[in-house]
């Protein structure tokens, strides 16, 4: 089936890598992130789903600053995306101030890729599309401001 013309002008979510594995491990060590030791294997499981791992790691950047600040580096969830609870239960390891806790940045990543593949499912292809149900406003979110952002990081990280 042809994909709707707005998805075009939106940023897809399910893409091509806009950025190279090289730059991708490299932003996560010059922000101190403690995922940087896994880059390369983050990158290849983003890669693996059939997901754009600038997007991918937009998300953590807008979520976490990569998981160096906040509740994610406070309770050391090793969570991707800020994710409430576990996708997949078995990856779940506790929690930690209203969020899932993750025993590696691999299970949080691997949450997230598949949160991200059901919102595509569902017809949610771009971060447009995705953002008000991911991050809603009825929970303190300003979907435009983090589409915004995400736009711009990916844009800058890739060179457009």
């Amino acid at each position: 089936a042809p994909r709707p013309a707005v998805a075009q002008s939106g940023l897809q979510i399910q893409a091509s890598p806009r950025i190279s594995r090289a730059a991708f491990t490299q932003i996560l060590s010059r922000a101190g992130s403690p995922a940087a030791p896994h880059g390369d294997e983050l990158y290849a499981i983003i890669v693996g789903y059939g997901l754009d791992p600038a997007v991918a790691l937009a998300f953590f950047q807008h979520e976490s600053q990569f998981c160096t600040v906040g509740r994610c580096a406070r309770a050391e969830l090793r969570n991707w995306g800020m994710l409430r609870r576990p996708i997949r239960a078995s990856r779940g390891a506790g929690s930690g101030e209203g969020f899932a806790r993750y025993a590696s940045f691999q299970d949080g990543l691997r949450d997230w890729c598949e949160l991200m593949l059901g919102y595509i499912g569902r017809g949610m292809e771009t971060v447009e599309e995705a953002i008000p149900r991911y991050a809603p406003q009825s929970d303190g979110n300003v979907p435009t401001a983090y589409i915004s952002a995400l736009r711009r990081q990916v844009a800058a990280w890739s060179g457009a």
